[in-house]
């Protein structure tokens, strides 16, 4: 075998590694000099330029990865509610997230023709921070499989900002049916109900199976205390039912001595009608129960913690009638589950520009009626000046008037004097 060389990396190879870079391919013996290489300066100097050569790769590359994230969010979003939605820009860093010019299209048009609105909804900028990373971290909230939850308890949120938003609700009448330009909306969320009912309904299935398994009459076991009540609140349902049974028996009953004197089909299709209605409200009643129990464990689950939530210059046009948030929508220290903020925000914003602009519209009559009061008055003065000069002008006429006359009175006197004494009287 062939000697190894004097140098350095070199002599840090056992013979056989040595043996085996020199009648490896080039392409192996180029993995073991960058093995050498690493041995000499480190493993943990190596993995350190690599992750410094990533991360600057990643920091120059950002724009573009927001970029691309902002395109596929909006997809996702499409998708998911049924509209085309488009986010002009996305800010993702450690602790503070915003999008900018997100859009909301229309729902679709009936048959042929197009909305008067350009768009359902437009938000100019969103922005959200959390008080950390582990408050970044929080966010996506926790990940549940079954009884398996994995991350944070609550979102952890400090700052929520929301500027220039921009909501257009508009409706036709078609056939005797309205639809809006957010029907879409509808639609989602029914499908979420949907959802959230079937995952209920599958964990109360789940809780019925497990109780029926190790439930029994010979061992009392912990928790038989609240399969009783919950056994106990099933008998007063049935209970319950029983009587509305007992009640629609009685009723039947009338039907049939209300019936007395007709012939056997005709008590019959009447019996056979009001068992329909009794079947049919037993159904009813039966769901509507179903619908409380299960909406009951289909509870909005997602806390979250938000410091401060802040909604402004937002205009909503609904059915013709524009509301205007003239002053800032503030919420301080808000603590509950995500669609109880989304409600509270949402009823807040309207309630608060919809008393925005009933003030708005208060302040511009009161503003007319105090221009039409000073217009009037002006009005009144300019009138009664116009009057008081007429009247200046016409005494002035008239005292002109009556010294002609009395100058003409005095000529036709002396006139009268000069002619019956034959001269003229002095004046």
């Amino acid at each position: 075998a062939p000697q190894p060389p004097s140098s350095s990396a070199s002599q840090s190879l056992s013979p056989s590694a040595y043996q085996l870079s020199s009648t490896a391919p080039q392409s192996t013996r180029s993995l073991i000099l960058l093995a050498l290489g690493a041995e000499q300066m480190g493993l943990w100097k190596l993995a350190l330029a690599l992750s410094s050569l990533a991360t600057a790769a990643i920091y120059v590359c950002w724009q573009q990865i927001e970029d691309q994230l902002a395109i596929a969010m909006a997809k996702a979003m499409s998708k998911k509610i049924g509209a085309h939605v488009t986010i002009g820009s996305l800010l993702i860093r450690k602790t503070r997230f915003g999008a900018k010019n997100i859009t909301i299209s229309n729902g679709p048009y009936p048959h042929d023709g197009c909305w008067k609105s350009p768009h359902f909804a437009f938000v100019e900028e969103m922005e959200m921070t959390t008080p950390g990373l582990l408050g970044s971290l929080s966010l996506p909230g926790p990940l549940r499989m079954g009884s398996f939850m994995v991350g944070f308890d609550f979102r952890d949120i400090s700052t929520i900002a929301v500027r220039g938003v921009r909501i257009f609700v508009e409706e036709v009448r078609v056939e005797g049916k309205t639809i809006a330009n957010n029907e879409f909306l509808k639609v989602f969320e029914d499908e979420e109900k949907q959802k959230k009912l079937k995952a209920a309904e599958e964990e109360v299935a789940s809780v019925k199976a497990w109780r029926k398994k190790w439930e029994g009459n010979e061992s009392l076991i912990e928790g038989e205390e609240d399969s009783e009540a919950a056994e106990a609140s099933e008998g007063s349902e049935d209970q319950e039912m029983d009587l509305t049974i007992m009640g629609r028996y009685k009723m039947a009953m009338d039907v049939i001595r209300r019936t007395q004197g007709q012939s056997l089909s005709e008590r019959a299709a009447a019996i056979s009608e009001h068992r329909g209605k009794v079947v049919s409200e037993l159904a009813r009643k039966k769901d509507i129960n179903r619908q409380v129990k299960v909406g009951k464990v289909a509870k909005d689950d997602e806390p979250i913690r938000v410091g401060k939530v802040t909604i402004e210059d937002c205009e909503v046009k609904m059915l013709g009638h524009k509301m205007i948030l003239e002053e800032t929508f503030v919420i301080r220290a808000y603590s509950g589950t995500v669609g109880g903020l989304k409600k509270k925000v949402g009823s807040g914003v309207l309630a608060k520009a919809l008393s925005d602009t009933v003030g708005h519209q208060k302040e511009r009559m009161a503003e007319k009626a105090t221009v039409f009061k000073e217009v009037s008055r002006e009005k009144v003065e300019t009138q009664k000046e116009k009057l008081k000069q007429r009247a200046a002008v016409i005494t002035e006429a008239g005292k002109e008037k009556v010294g002609e006359v009395k100058q003409m009175v005095k000529e036709k006197a002396a006139a009268a004097a000069q002619k019956v004494l034959g001269f003229k009287p002095k004046p």
